[in-house]
């Protein structure tokens, strides 16, 4: 056991982290009214990464086609066009939400019917959307280290600023806009997580960090907004090391949706005590 703590410390370090890193990103994506947006274009990443797997195993004759560098690039390109276009349509459209849940679905139908055109891609496809975080090489696993560490150090430098724009776009009841420096930069970092976490970690991983822990934590009394990014970030953290951790002690546990299981309970035992302590005081 202690042998096998010792192979995958990296990869367990690197889910914590990003996890982490995710969950502070979901949190102000949240604010900003970008969460159901978020959903599609998380799914136009998996349309490009399964495209790109595609390539990759027709012309390069790769196996190991989630561990390339195609597959993350045409991620990257597929999601950032289905940010502009969801946001452009979103911005002349009388629901937004409607417009997001819609792109969405037509994401999901071509990714299936992609997959399903191209039996090659299926059982990568499949490992896209469930992730295997224990696959992860050792060079992945410190890129994802550095990523989240970067991505986290900005979110906890920059939270002030972030939580004016939330504010700011909830006062004028309206998305706020991407051209101002510190949206451009807050989506750029968030897409960069989006397409690596997609891509390495799977769809699964990425939306359970991105949104379990503020969802939960949204009920809540009343508390400020450092208060509540500490409690997602340290929640997700612990809860990705947790998962992965359970996993190698019992090998019949699937990692990724072990951890979505964990990273629920843990912010709701944390409320549930949390509400027993107020009631006795």
């Amino acid at each position: 056991m202690i042998t096998l703590f010792s192979l995958y410390w990296p990869s367990i370090l690197a889910a914590a982290l990003s996890a982490a890193a995710l969950s502070m990103a979901g949190a102000f994506l949240a604010t900003r009214q970008a969460g159901v947006q978020t959903l599609a274009v998380s799914q136009a990443a998996g349309l490009g990464v399964s495209l790109g797997m595609l390539i990759v195993l027709l012309y390069f004759e790769n196996t190991h086609v989630e561990h390339t560098v195609l597959p993350l690039l045409l991620g990257l390109f597929t999601s950032a066009l289905g940010f502009i276009s969801t946001e452009w349509i979103a911005r002349r459209s009388h629901s937004p939400t409607i417009v997001y849940l819609c792109a969405f679905a037509l994401f999901w139908g071509l990714s299936q019917l992609f997959t399903g055109f191209f039996p090659i891609v299926e059982k990568h496809a499949t490992a896209l959307y469930f992730g295997d975080i224990v696959t992860l090489t050792r060079g992945e696993s410190y890129f994802f280290m550095l990523l989240a560490s970067f991505s986290l150090l900005y979110f906890l430098l920059s939270w002030r600023k972030q939580a004016e724009r939330a504010f700011f776009s909830a006062i004028l009841e309206e998305r706020v806009t991407i051209y101002h420096p510190v949206d451009l930069f807050f989506y750029l970092i968030a897409l960069l997580l989006i397409c690596f976490s997609v891509q390495l970690l799977g769809l699964l991983f990425t939306i359970s960090a991105l949104f379990l822990p503020t969802a939960i934590y949204s009920f809540s009394p009343a508390i400020g907004v450092k208060t509540h990014i500490l409690r997602i970030t340290k929640a997700s953290a612990l809860a990705a090391s947790i998962g992965f951790s359970l996993s190698l002690i019992e090998s019949r546990f699937l990692t990724t949706p072990l951890i979505t299981i964990v990273l629920a309970i843990i912010p709701l035992t944390h409320l549930f005590v949390e509400k027993k302590i107020f009631k006795c005081n």
